[in-house]
């Protein structure tokens, strides 16, 4: 069984639509929706996810600066045993990326706290994919 674990995903958000933050303009971006798993496009390294609120606010403030269209959500993911990410042509490791950085082979994002603890509990009891 999959363990999955409390985070924070910051993304781009324009018209609804919700990407990932830094990678909004590469090929490689993911698009998020409420509730439903998101995993990285093939010969694409693992999502990127915050493990705590403070440091997901601390980069949201340093990249909102350019007054793009970020949000932060509360989500849970499962964590990548790989170290680095990477898109098709680009590869960053773990120690390089913001603090609190977690890597994750699938991250589902939500509105607030209360569904994403029924998420859980739901996975848990076996209710939920």
């Amino acid at each position: 069984m999959k363990k999955y674990l409390d985070g924070w995903k910051v993304v781009f958000e324009r018209n609804d639509i919700k990407t990932s933050f830094v990678m909004r303009i590469s090929k490689a971006a993911v698009t998020y929706e409420f509730g439903k798993t998101t995993k990285p496009q093939d010969k694409c390294g693992p999502l990127s996810v915050f493990m705590n609120y403070d440091d997901a606010y601390a980069f949201y403030s340093l990249m909102n600066t350019q007054k793009l269209e970020g949000k932060i959500y509360p989500c849970i993911y499962v964590r990548s045993e790989v170290e680095a990410i990477w898109t098709f042509d680009q590869k960053e490791y773990l120690n390089s990326l913001p603090r609190g950085t977690a890597l994750a082979d699938e991250v589902i994002i939500f509105h607030n706290d209360t569904e994403r603890i029924i998420k859980k509990l739901e996975i848990s009891n076996g209710l939920s994919k």
